[in-house]
């Protein structure tokens, strides 16, 4: 009886090991795209003023404090491009607006069960 244990548990350890050969996590990266920085840019003469709103939000409850983080996060992109000049009074109504709202869909239930901070 020992023996038919044994061999099974040799068994089952070869045969996990044997699988683990088919699964293999590798990403795959398109050699068609190259990385672009910035600089990469066709930039105008004059970068074109636009006014920014942004919004964080948390499974669609917004998070007022992060949204300061978040414009910020997304001015320095903005400006960094040489494209958009943010400003944060309107020059009139045909002046470009940028609404951006992040939604950071989570499960909270499952987060305050691993000990996760909500």
């Amino acid at each position: 009886m020992k023996k038919i244990k044994l061999y099974s548990i040799v068994l089952g350890v070869a045969a996990a090991t044997q699988l683990t050969g088919c699964l293999s996590v590798k990403s795959y990266v398109d050699p068609a795209y190259k990385a672009v920085s910035y600089s990469d840019i066709k930039r105008p003469n004059q970068p074109i003023p636009v006014t920014l709103t942004t919004e964080f939000q948390r499974n669609g409850v917004v998070i007022p404090r992060a949204a300061k983080e978040l414009e910020s996060s997304v001015d320095r992109s903005l400006r960094a491009t040489g494209v958009f000049a943010p400003t944060t009074q309107p020059n009139g109504e045909n002046q470009a607006k940028l609404y951006l709202t992040a939604n950071n869909v989570a499960d909270l239930g499952e987060a305050a069960g691993k000990g996760g901070r909500i």
